[in-house]
């Protein structure tokens, strides 16, 4: 037999794991293959069916070069990577060597992985290089040097050829600020991601800068790196359009900012998204208080705020604009103005939710200053032929009179508007809507009221007319005085200035940017609306006093400097830009990014100053979360990398005696003693490995917020005397003669009696006992426990090495291990005292603890004291043990639904000693055809089955037998996945690794 079939036969039962692997695996020995993997005849492109050749065939020189006597030579204890490129071959290759011993014999292992062949670069410049595209391109070397350009790179840079000497190299053309970006793609290569876009300024060879997006691409030869290929789009006017719209929108501000009318923006539902200073005033609020809240909390006439909810209803379903001429509206003194109201739909551009945006003006004072009675016949002919505006008279609906400035306003000559019926000049629709206003006030005897409408002249033309209404007795009847006034210019401004103002106001809203003005030679300030909201402060004409009035809210160590800078930039009429805090009025603290430039007048002298406010508070914090979060995360990964190379170190340690001492016991001459010694081994590890399973399903319980507190009557010394019996035993059987348990208790009395949960605060004393002895080469430890301000306090105190100052903070985090020169051979897991905290906060108490590194360290932690009236009832508890008679179930028949061979060998041996007939199911299809055509009397029901798991065979087991018992055996350790296998009709569950008393226990529940 060869070498290549001795170690086949040893490798067997692993060459269906080998040959799944995407990398070749090829195993040597002294030069000579002795196995392959599957992948290994893809990659090098042999027939696996042939003798697998010697190493030289499979690395052949003309491909690998000296890599075979590279490996016959190879010196184990290193390890090696090799790379190929050649162009026979089918992809790049990389592979690793290292050694191994197996079975006395070293070996030389090769690890082929099979990467993507990389982009000729030559190709590639072929695309890039195109003299077509309107871009600049250009290709370096490794060391920055330009080796190509095409034409836009001399048509655009105003470069001829002649300028590119050897030292010419790209960070020439950066500006620069912008060169260190350059310097560092070429010093961090392998940290470059291709294709990246940039924005950038170039030198012009006249040396103005040219504005650029840059996007570039790694040039690589031999897999190594070869240089840059860079691509230029000049954005310069983009820029320069954008710094036009802005100095446009502050311009904006200024005016709109200026309205003195009622802004409102509201949803569906009455509430305020947006309102001005002058909709705060009426209401005697802020627009702090305003924004946000629902217009019923301010209009508190029902009837008015009805009607302002069905305007802004028919507003927002119609998606239409509305105007009322002349809606009466009280403020909160009970004091009523006249308002001309304009609503319109506003569409969110994100949601495309639709509300109601309005601007009220307050017509109040004019109409009562146009309420005149002119009694003299003669004095009212000469205003009404000489003044500017349209007046006419009416009687029933009828025009008695007219001048000549009403015909023109229409578009008419007085003689042909005369013989024309009122009602064909005016939108009829809008017509209605004055004579029924009219109508209303004049019920309401509020006369003087004035009307807005759109009139058609009949030039196709329009005009917005202003209709103001009088009574008065002319010719001996009650007459109606209408003074009509062609508005349209400033109907047309006043939208313009709206939709202007609106845009504005949310910008600045959205951006948290405020504007200032101030007039240096008027010596007049002003502010936006959005400084106010800054500086929490309310928005009235008060906050508006002198230039310095926003230097109250700056603290004093920055106010000096500011306005140093400030006066600087006055004399020089330069940009002038600042960071810096302030304090508002509330007492919060934020950063403000403020920028303002110069504008002088005509002698050069300065004029005024523009500034901004802009809130960099949210930028800044969310800025240093992220800071922290990341030093979090790296924490985190450090800490989990060490607790899986702990676990790892944990879990092999009991399994190695498992299997170890399990096939010890294959030896039938081993005596008895040897024998059981051998099976307590085996149990011992067992539990450990338990224990530290548990550990990890406590956290995962922990983290996932599914462990639950159980409170019970506990008798406190009875717990914490198990707690000592258990562990001077330990010591005794360890014997540790070196540690000395001592027992400290407040209360003797044995029958003090608290409520809490009994396991878990065992648990908890037990994981700080256990890290106690661990960490004490001699001396006491006592723990106990105190009563003080309705707590119980519990304590272990121990004489051993201490907590490091440095590693405190690690103490109670998950994963988290003192490591040291006298802590190299502890083990467990680091989840002790993370879980130990978890579950004290979770029995409402607090754990912390003292340490003095060299001599000891003191735990405490608390839970609330409650005392118990109930008594403990001591339960009997069904103990099977081997002394026992077993139950006798002869004519019972047991189903085990288990897929597991294994399983099913541990509960048929369990099950077989009652003499019951057992069945087995290999999923949950077979377990419900069995139930079916045979009489059961009782299931044991894995939950984990191909085919048909066993929530769904219990559920329909249970539809054909409601009173089947159906015991579910499952190694799921959540509540919520317990709780689910009792909904799923499921009597009862055990847990897995089985227990014999608690399959007893089911036993003797159901068929006993």
């Amino acid at each position: 037999m060869n070498d290549k079939q001795v170690f086949d036969n040893k490798v067997l039962p692993f060459h269906l794991i080998f040959d799944q692997l995407d990398e070749g695996i090829i195993l040597v020995k002294e030069g000579i293959v002795v196995y392959c993997n599957k992948r290994v005849s893809t990659i090098l492109d042999y027939d696996w069916n042939k003798e697998i050749p010697l190493l030289l065939n499979l690395f052949p020189e003309e491909k690998f070069e000296k890599f075979s006597n590279n490996i016959i030579n190879y010196k184990p204890g290193n390890t090696e990577l090799f790379k190929f490129n050649h162009p026979d071959l089918k992809g790049n290759l990389e592979i690793k060597v290292s050694s191994f011993e197996f079975d006395q014999i070293n070996y030389t292992s090769l690890v082929i992985k099979e990467l993507a062949k990389a982009p000729i670069i030559k190709d590639l410049r072929i695309e890039y290089f195109s003299e077509l595209i309107p871009f600049i391109l250009l290709e370096t070397n490794k060391d920055g040097q330009i080796l190509a350009f095409n034409n836009q790179f001399e048509k655009q840079l105003n470069y001829s050829k002649n300028d590119l000497k050897d030292c010419f190299t790209i960070d020439t053309l950066v500006e620069n600020t912008r060169k260190p970006l350059i310097e560092e793609l070429y010093k961090n290569v392998n940290k470059v991601t291709s294709k990246r876009k940039i924005e950038i300024q170039l030198k012009q060879k006249s040396g103005e800068i040219l504005h650029t997006e840059m996007y570039y691409q790694t040039k690589m030869e031999n897999s190594s790196f070869d240089g840059y290929i860079f691509l230029f789009n000049d954005v310069t006017q983009n820029k320069q359009i954008e710094s036009k719209y802005y100095n446009n929108q502050q311009r904006l501000r200024t005016v709109l900012d200026l309205v003195p009318h009622m802004i409102f923006l509201k949803d569906k539902d009455g509430n305020i998204l947006l309102a001005n200073k002058a909709s705060a005033d009426f209401y005697k609020t802020t627009t702090k208080d305003l924004v946000y809240s629902n217009i019923s909390k301010f209009h508190k006439n029902i009837p008015e705020y009805n009607r302002i909810k069905s305007e802004d209803d028919e507003v927002i379903s119609l998606k239409i604009k509305k105007e009322w001429k002349n809606s009466i509206l009280t403020d909160n003194d009970s004091k009523t103005h006249v308002f001309k109201i304009t609503k319109v739909p506003f569409i969110e551009p994100e949601s495309q939710q639709v509300h109601s945006l309005g601007i009220s003006v307050d017509i109040t004072q004019q109409v009562q200053d146009q309420i005149e009675m002119h009694e003299a016949k003669e004095k009212f002919r000469l205003l009404v032929e000489r003044g500017s505006d349209g007046i006419l008279i009416m009687q029933e609906n009828k025009i008695v009179y007219a001048n000549r400035q009403t015909a023109r306003i229409f578009g008419y000559q007085l003689e042909e508007f005369l013989k024309i019926p009122l009602n064909s000049l005016i939108n009829r629709n809008r017509f209605k809507k004055v004579v029924d206003a009219y109508l209303q006030d004049s019920q309401n005897k509020d006369f003087g009221d004035h009307y807005e409408m759109k009139i058609q002249k009949p030039n196709d033309g329009f005009a917005y007319v202003e209709a103001k209404v009088s009574i008065i007795n002319y010719q001996g009847i009650k007459s109606r005085l209408i003074f009509l006034r062609d508005v349209t210019k400033r109907k047309l401004a006043e939208k313009s200035s709206e939709r202007n103002k609106n845009m504005l106001e949310q910008a600045q809203r959205i951006a948290k940017l405020g504007s200032w003005e101030w007039n240096v030679q008027q010596k007049t300030f002003y502010c936006s609306t959005e400084i106010f909201s800054i500086l929490e402060v309310p928005n009235d004409e008060t906050n508006i006093r002198v230039a310095n009035w926003m230097a109250q809210f700056i603290p004093t160590a920055e106010r000096r400097s500011i306005f140093r800078g400030l006066i600087e930039s006055l004399n020089s009429g330069n940009k002038y830009e600042i960071e810096f805090p302030i304090v508002s009025k509330n007492g919060n603290r934020k950063i403000i990014h403020s920028q303002s430039q110069v504008f002088k007048d005509s002698k050069g002298n300065p004029e005024r100053v523009i500034g901004t406010w802009l809130d960099i508070s949210e930028r800044i914090r969310l800025d240093q979360v992220l800071k922290e979060a990341k030093l979090r995360a790296e924490e985190s990964d450090n800490l989990k990398s060490a607790f899986l190379s702990n676990m790892s170190h944990e879990i092999r340690t009991p399994m190695n005696a498992i299997l170890g001492f399990a096939s010890l016991l294959k030896n039938r001459d081993l005596e008895n003693k040897v024998h059981f010694e051998y099976i307590e081994h085996i149990l011992q590890s067992g539990e450990g490995l338990i224990k530290l399973i548990n550990d990890i399903i406590d956290i995962s319980k922990i983290e996932s917020n599914q462990l639950v507190i159980e409170k019970a009557p506990v008798r406190i010394n009875d717990v914490l005397n198990q707690i000592y019996n258990r562990y001077d035993e330990l010591l005794l059987i360890e014997k540790n003669e070196n540690i000395k348990l001592n027992l400290e208790k407040a209360f003797p009395d044995p029958d003090f009696t608290v409520l809490c949960d009994s396991y878990r605060l065992q648990q908890v004393i037990c994981y700080l006992l256990t890290n106690a002895i661990k960490f004490t080469p001699k001396g006491t430890i006592t723990f106990g426990y105190n009563i003080m301000n309705s707590e119980l306090i519990f304590f272990v105190k121990d004489q051993g090495i201490g907590i490091p100052e440095n590693k405190k903070e690690l103490i109670f985090r998950s994963f988290g291990k003192l490591e040291g020169p006298q802590r190299m051979n502890k083990s467990g897991t680091g989840l002790g005292l993370s879980i130990s905290k978890s579950l004290v906060g979770l029995m409402e108490g607090r754990i912390w603890f003292d340490t003095d590194e060299g001599k000891g360290t003191h735990f405490f932690f608390t839970i609330p004291l409650e005392f118990s009236k109930q008594k403990i009832v001591q339960k009997k508890e069904l103990i099977a043990s081997e002394n026992k008679q077993i139950i006798e179930l002869h004519e019972k028949t047991i189903l085990i639904a288990e897929d597991e061979l294994l399983n099913y060998k541990l509960l048929e041996t369990l099950l077989k000693k009652t003499g019951a007939e057992i069945l087995w199911a290999k999923n949950g299809i077979e377990a419900v055809n069995i139930v079916s055509n045979r009489k059961v009397d009782l299931i044991f029901m894995d939950i984990k089955m191909p085919e048909m798991n066993g929530y769904e065979a219990t559920k329909a087991i249970k539809q054909i037998y409601p009173d089947m018992p159906i015991i579910a055996q499952t190694a799921f350790a959540f509540a919520n996945e317990q709780q689910y296998i009792l909904q799923s009709g499921c009597d009862m569950y055990i847990t897995k690794p089985i227990n014999h008393i608690e399959v007893y226990k089911a036993l003797n529940s159901y068929l006993v």
